[in-house]
């Protein structure tokens, strides 16, 4: 797929206007990263605290943009206003998907092989673009590095789920069978129970089939409490989780979830087994329901999803049903 997203803001995820340079080393349009220092006062990345006085032109990307411009014409879609904070991601006007894809990982038929996989159920990516996978039908994570050259069995003996990595590239996964969620640190190898202590339960520093998993900048852990139906957020070293929201009858069947640390800061977003996905914002009880139904069905409105995957440099907008799920190959 073609690419532009170097020419658009993070913030505004508009096409460059007036791009400047940051003390965190990202290119942002002038008016939105001043409007979020004024709020925030820190990168929105990195946390490290930002100087409006220190922002600096980014002439490359101007000159970048226009080309872009001349060479494709101006953008038919709307423009948001001048230095507002967009909650829609939107696709590069000139990306193409490719029509084939290619394996890169597994596709010698289900197996416990290196080169093999069986079921896997979660993939993750690091700072170096290697790719992770879990595959619990052999009680493993795998790594596998960017140009599919090399496989490590990074995990052993753990039927791992969903996984997640975080900005130290961390890797955390969820361990439905001991009701925990795990860290495996990128630093040594060494693993840690984060959330969870072992035992099923409904008290606050326990887990009843945690399924998705989010970590923030803080390295807090946003956990998707499945049959507890609820979320639960456990801060760095701490021995119990905050309820956020959720308990039966509120949050039916939970999957999957994406915190929004960007737009709508704290926004947790979640997807249900069969039917939506719902957001919910810090210090209220409300749910809103931003895609879906409570009933399955074949319309535009209806999801099936098994998990969220929200990247900030590609958003699918979905207008038909989607179903989405690694546990039917055995490749990827």
């Amino acid at each position: 797929m073609s690419d532009c997203q170097h020419l658009r803001c993070p913030i505004t995820l508009e096409l460059f206007i007036d791009p400047v340079l940051a003390e965190d080393g990202q290119t942002y349009e002038r008016s939105a990263i001043i409007q979020w220092i004024q709020q925030h006062g820190t990168s929105p990345f990195t946390r490290q605290q930002l100087s409006v006085s220190r922002l600096t032109p980014n002439r490359a990307i101007k000159t970048a943009v226009e080309n872009f411009k001349r060479q494709n014409g101006e953008s038919r879609r709307p423009s948001a206003p001048r230095g507002s904070i967009r909650n829609t991601i939107v696709l590069c006007e000139t990306a193409r998907w490719f029509p084939n894809g290619i394996v890169v990982a597994g596709g010698n038929g289900g197996g416990g092989a290196m080169n093999q996989l069986y079921k896997p159920e979660s993939i993750a990516f690091d700072r170096q673009q290697n790719l992770y996978v879990s595959d619990p039908s052999f009680s493993r994570i795998q790594k596998y590095s960017r140009n599919s050259e090399e496989i490590v069995t990074l995990v052993t003996s753990v039927k791992a789920g969903e996984l997640f990595i975080d900005r130290y590239d961390n890797l955390y996964f969820t361990v439905s069978s001991s009701h925990t969620v795990q860290k495996r640190s990128a630093v040594g190898g060494s693993v840690e129970v984060v959330a969870g202590n072992g035992r099923y339960g409904a008290a606050l520093n326990q887990l009843n089939a945690p399924k998705g998993v989010y970590v923030d900048r803080e390295e807090s852990v946003y956990v998707v409490d499945m049959n507890n139906q609820r979320i639960v957020k456990w801060l760095k070293k701490s021995t119990t989780g905050i309820m956020l929201f959720g308990g039966t009858g509120v949050l039916k069947n939970p999957v999957g979830l994406f915190v929004d640390e960007v737009n709508e800061l704290g926004a947790v977003y979640v997807c249900t087994h069969n039917s939506k996905v719902v957001k919910w914002m810090p210090n209220t009880q409300q749910l809103i329901t931003v895609a879906g139904s409570d009933k399955a069905g074949n319309g535009s409105e209806t999801l099936f999803v098994k998990r969220i995957f929200w990247d900030l440099n590609l958003y699918c907008k979905i207008k038909k049903q989607l179903f989405f799920s690694l546990s039917v190959v055995s490749k990827i």
